[in-house]
């Protein structure tokens, strides 16, 4: 419940409840918190920061059709819905080969393999 100036009681909606309170918990520990709107549009360098990618390689990515982008005069922006949208994709395809790499190695009996990682001098 948020209760106003005036002692109105507005109830609210349990997932916004949920955030509000990491809101909290975080600003708690002293750390940033950021409330975005969906249709924010990104500079092609903020973009790829977002994503802990180089600019070079992220132009690549909107000039290969991987993300859709518009023009402001010259400049090419994103918005964040479609680098959320891109970030979820890229996870789900590392994690499926994630997932395979890991069956290829349990089929082939090397989950059970020690190998001594020190180096000899």
């Amino acid at each position: 419940m948020l209760v106003g100036k005036n002692g109105e009681r507005i109830a609210l909606p349990s997932a916004l409840n949920e955030v509000l309170l990491q809101i909290l918990e975080a600003m708690k520990r002293q750390e940033a918190v950021f409330l975005m709107h969906e249709n924010e549009a990104f500079t092609t360098q903020a973009a790829a920061n977002f994503l802990g990618v180089s600019r070079q390689f992220f132009v690549r990515l909107l000039e290969e059709g991987k993300l859709p982008y518009h023009f402001v005069g010259t400049h090419r922006r994103v918005f964040f819905k479609d680098l959320l949208s891109y970030q979820k994709e890229r996870s789900e395809f590392r994690r499926s080969r994630l997932d395979k790499m890991t069956q290829e190695v349990v089929d082939a009996g090397l989950d059970e393999v020690n190998v001594d990682l020190q180096r000899s001098n």
